[in-house]
């Protein structure tokens, strides 16, 4: 999804489309997906990671085949759009939260790990999507792309229900495996639905959670939207093709080497998350306004280096801040709810990227609207810390704990038994 912006110019390019309209397909997906992340916590918890997400990779390969066989860029609203978000949504919530049911101690060098395999696929992607569409063309490297993503079936069976999660749950692995045999499956999925809208409304009490929730949706809009714009700014401004790939590629190689430094950094206790992700988010969103400015070749390479190492790899904090303002119990219904309102920023904000090209004539403004958003992130990051720091009373995240405690009354929050 990031490198949708090597997709987007193609598309400019070759149905010489409105950006505004064009960056809405990428924007419906990643709603979509984000729409769908709850019910894909729901289906993880009542039957398993492995088979939500090995059911979204099938559906994401067929969205994005069908994609290559499309006449117009109105029809990818469906395949791109609807059919494969309903299949990242199946995939990327529970990727993301299963690994930090297996670390206590070092999570956060595990979910840098985990992030750091976005920085090897920003190196290599570029290169393939660049290859497939100089070799197939526009419809025949979507075909190509949709097999290709069916390599995430693979993945998934590796995944497994930890003890640790089945213990937070309050559940045990026999029951896990053969619940099949003493409730029916309606009503077990029916059930585990009630009690999770009970979990919802008893998260958004939390004014700590709302704060970062905004904090990590103006985040994500102004991380991901710079991908989104780089390429097409590139090419306006005459930068061939193979050189754009190898621009991309170097935020890879900001990634794949932030993010492990990040977990470092955090599981010695060097430095809060919140205050890291807070100072991060400053010094990014001048650098996106300052960016425009400058034409020189290297500062190019250097931007992308930097937006892979810095705020590429506070990304991978989101779960950690997530868990620090509610608890481990609940992190997957939470980061499912932060995921919504993130990916309803990005439904809003790339067009408006894209709009803010078509009135301008360049893509400066749209640089200028992202990095006032990570300075907002900022604020509402460092809001939320204040707020915990001030009233939140410190409470343990220990796994055999069952209650968590609201910011203002304390009260106890019902759990799944």
């Amino acid at each position: 999804m990031k490198l949708f912006g090597m997709l987007y110019s193609e598309l400019l390019e070759t149905y010489d489309s409105a950006a505004g309209s064009t960056a809405f397909i990428n924007s419906l997906q990643i709603f979509i997906m984000a729409a769908v992340s709850p019910l894909a916590g729901l289906l993880s918890t009542t039957y398993s990671f492995r088979v939500v997400t090995f059911t979204g990779s099938i559906i994401v390969g067929l969205g994005i085949t069908l994609s290559g066989f499309t006449t117009n860029p109105q029809m990818l609203y469906l395949t791109y759009g609807v059919i494969a978000g309903i299949g990242f949504g199946f995939v990327y919530s529970p990727s993301v939260t299963i690994v930090n049911y297996y670390f206590h101690k070092k999570k956060a060098l595990a979910n840098g790990i985990v992030g750091a395999a976005s920085g090897v696929s920003t190196i290599v992607l570029p290169v393939l999507y660049r290859t497939v569409f100089d070799v197939y063309g526009l419809h025949g490297g979507l075909i190509v792309l949709g097999g290709f993503c069916l390599n995430l079936c693979v993945g998934s069976v590796i995944f497994k229900q930890s003890e640790l999660f089945l213990k937070v749950n309050n559940t045990s692995v026999h029951n896990s495996k053969n619940f099949t045999t003493s409730d029916s499956i309606l009503g077990k999925t029916t059930s585990c639905f009630f009690d999770s809208i009970k979990i919802f409304k008893s998260i958004l009490k939390s004014r700590t959670f709302i704060f970062y929730a905004f904090a990590f949706s103006f985040a994500i809009l102004g991380y991901v939207g710079n991908f989104v714009i780089i390429p097409p700014h590139l090419r306006s401004r005459g930068v061939e093709n193979s050189n754009i790939v190898k621009i991309l590629t170097t935020s890879g190689v900001g990634e794949l080497t932030g993010r492990i430094l990040v977990g470092l950094i955090i599981d010695k206790k060097y430095v809060k998350p919140e205050i890291l992700f807070t100072g991060s988010m400053i010094i990014s969103g001048i650098f996106c306004i300052v960016f425009p400015f400058f034409d020189a070749v290297w500062m190019n390479y250097f931007y992308c280096i930097y937006f892979g190492l810095v705020p590429g790899s506070v990304v991978t904090l989101i779960p950690l801040m997530i868990i620090s303002a509610t608890n481990l119990q609940v992190l997957t219904p939470a980061f499912a709810l932060s995921l919504l309102l993130n990916d309803t920023f990005c439904l809003l904000g790339f067009p408006l990227s894209g709009w803010l090209e078509d009135m301008t004539g360049t893509w400066d403004a749209s640089f200028y609207f992202l990095g006032g958003s990570q300075v907002m992130a900022a604020v509402f990051a460092y809001t939320g810390f204040s707020y915990y720091s001030k009233y939140q009373t410190k409470e343990s995240h220990n796994l055999g704990d069952l209650i968590l405690t609201t910011d203002d009354d304390k009260e106890s929050i019902p759990m799944i038994e």
